[in-house]
């Protein structure tokens, strides 16, 4: 995917950079190059809108969803934070490792 321009407006990106703001650039250089991480992120965008969706919702089954989603957007962000984690690690280390040559 490199050099291709990712559509920044779908997939989740804004409500990522918004959950983790500190993390943007990380956010931003994973979104742009890998496809895993843009699924997560249209993931959190769907479990998000299914939350919101069931916090309104006055059927029965209401509180069982919405217990779910919440469950499942918090699994979600875990593991998109330990990929932000990883990318600025990873990106740590490599301009650590060309500060040194």
């Amino acid at each position: 995917m490199a050099g291709v321009a990712v559509d920044k407006s779908k997939g989740g990106y804004a409500l990522i950079v918004e959950r983790f703001p500190g993390k943007k650039e990380a956010v931003e250089r994973l979104f742009e190059c890998n496809e895993s991480f843009q699924s997560m992120c249209e993931e959190y965008e769907a479990c998000l809108a299914a939350l919101r969706y069931w916090r309104e919702s006055s059927l029965p089954e209401a509180p069982d969803f919405r217990n779910e989603f919440s469950s499942l957007l918090g699994e979600l962000e875990e593991e998109i934070l330990e990929n932000l984690n990883r990318e600025i690690h990873d990106c740590s280390a490599a301009n650590g490792a060309s500060d040194e040559k």
